[in-house]
């Protein structure tokens, strides 16, 4: 009886280790932009805490982070509480590169239309007219989560672009290309402002999610508020087999003391 039951402790163990996760859900929802005067950063922070939950595991502002002067600045790849934020390579260059030209850059001011989104903060983190930024849950903490969302800002107001998302780790997920996400063939208003939501089909701790424009463009884009959190679902039947069979355990050692 004791293997048995350690088999099926075993045999749970290994299928819920072997389920991988998938990307259930990509929404990247619009709030206005700076250029139209029509900017909704309150609905934009009601629609994320809704979509975050109560459970929140962790998360980053980038408030804690030095900023860089306005025209120059030693910038690198910032390490937060909830995941590490790495550059994607030098880009073509623009009117917002500041030095280094391949980093990603705190700033905390707004400038080239991308601005702080955190209430009673200052700061946020800008792709530098480069290629790219990556979001590596995996470099920093092994808590479990099962949804990630962010705000970002000024993207895609370039026509001649396009904007990828391309969800990788724990979770399988192909490069999605976001087409005219501003909402216009020729790009979308100068400091637009979106709420990207993921959802996962199962809990990971070990997710990057790339945010990059295509080859012919390197448009700059910031972004702020990322959050991590898991949603209050059942427990999987390989779980509740797991339980099962530690139960089982705990009756045959009450019945040994009683004997």
């Amino acid at each position: 009886m004791k293997n048995i039951l350690a088999l099926v402790a075993a045999a749970s163990i290994s299928a819920m280790s072997a389920q991988a996760a998938t990307l259930t859900t990509i929404d990247i929802e619009y709030f206005g932009s700076t250029g139209d005067g029509d900017l909704n950063l309150a609905g934009a922070r009601a629609a994320q805490a809704a979509f975050a939950g109560e459970s929140i595991i962790g998360g980053d502002d980038f408030e804690r982070f030095t900023a860089c002067p306005a025209d120059n600045c030693t910038a690198t790849n910032f390490t937060g509480d909830f995941a590490a934020y790495e550059h994607l390579g030098t880009g073509a260059g623009g009117s917002s590169v500041v030095g280094p030209k391949d980093q990603a850059v705190i700033r905390d001011r707004s400038q080239y239309g991308r601005f702080n989104t955190t209430a009673g903060g200052s700061q946020y983190l800008d792709s530098n007219d480069n290629r790219g930024i990556r979001i590596n849950t995996g470099a920093v903490s092994d808590l479990l989560f099962d949804r990630i969302s962010f705000l970002l800002m000024d993207a895609d107001d370039v026509g001649s672009l396009e904007f990828n998302i391309a969800v990788g780790g724990e979770v399988e997920g192909d490069t999605l290309i976001v087409p005219d996400i501003g909402g216009a063939p020729t790009g979308g208003p100068n400091g637009s402002l979106y709420l990207v939501t993921l959802l996962f089909s199962d809990s990971v701790s070990d997710v990057t999610v790339d945010l990059f424009n295509d080859a012919a463009e390197r448009d700059g884009f910031g972004i702020d508020d990322v959050v991590g959190s898991v949603s209050a679902v059942p427990l999987p039947a390989a779980g509740w087999m797991l339980m099962a069979a530690f139960g089982g355990l705990a009756a045959m050692k009450r019945r040994r003391k009683a004997a």
